[in-house]
């Protein structure tokens, strides 16, 4: 029934909140230390940003499994799917899948440099300065364009990484060349329909609406700078 749909819900619940989180805490860490209370290159951003959802890979790799599968299987609890996958593959199994976690901690930086190439590019021809905030039409666009590009260079990442968290009978050095062996390169793309979808959108409107509250904030301060 409908209940089924949300099979696993408390658990992606659990490893979405602990990513964020430990993403953060680590980013801010790695920030305060690099910084020194001066600003980061974008560079350095970039860089410091793959580091810190590295950082956080030790703690949410068994949690994403785990959410995998319970989303994939029809039948057995939370401690059961626990149970049966240390029989299967002991403790180092929670981490199976750890080489594309590596790759897919690529797709922010990616994110990053196209939207802030594109952004400047925009600023330049509307004759304002490299660093000042898009329109929330114009970040939009430029979102979508970036997490387009990401989704299209990293997909085949994500969807090595669930297929390697799926199957019980090996690891990516089994489960790639199935998949090369069966659908081709193709394959590996597979339902990337639904995640355009999902994540294009919701990157786009966050992006939007960055640019619109980061031109408010500016906006707002304005006056104030020039009072002094």
């Amino acid at each position: 029934g409908v209940v089924a749909l949300y099979r696993g819900f408390p658990v992606l619940s659990t490893t979405v909140a602990s990513e964020k989180f430990l993403y953060y805490l680590a980013y801010t860490f790695g920030k305060k230390k690099l910084s020194r209370g001066g600003r980061l290159s974008l560079t350095s951003n970039i860089v410091l940003g793959y580091l810190a959802d590295i950082a956080r890979l030790p703690v949410t790799m068994p949690l994403d499994l785990l959410s995998t599968r319970m989303q994939t299987s029809t039948s057995g609890s939370l401690t059961e799917i626990f149970r049966d996958l240390l029989q299967a593959r002991g403790f180092l199994g929670f981490y199976s899948g750890w080489t594309a976690y590596l790759l897919l901690a690529l797709k922010p930086a990616i994110q990053i440099i196209v939207f802030e190439r594109l952004k400047q590019h925009i600023n330049r021809r509307a004759g304002r300065s490299l660093d000042s905030s898009l329109t929330f039409k114009e970040a939009f666009f430029v979102g979508a364009l970036a997490r387009l590009v990401a989704t299209l260079i990293c997909y085949p990442f994500f969807f090595v990484r669930i297929s390697t968290q799926s199957s019980i009978s090996g690891g990516m050095n089994i489960v790639v060349p199935a998949i090369w062996r069966s659908q081709g390169l193709a394959g590996f793309y597979k339902g990337i329909a639904s995640e355009l979808c999902r994540g294009v959108l919701f990157h786009a409107v966050n992006m939007g609406s960055m640019e619109a509250l980061r031109d408010f904030n500016s906006n707002l301060l304005t006056p104030k700078s020039k009072a002094r």
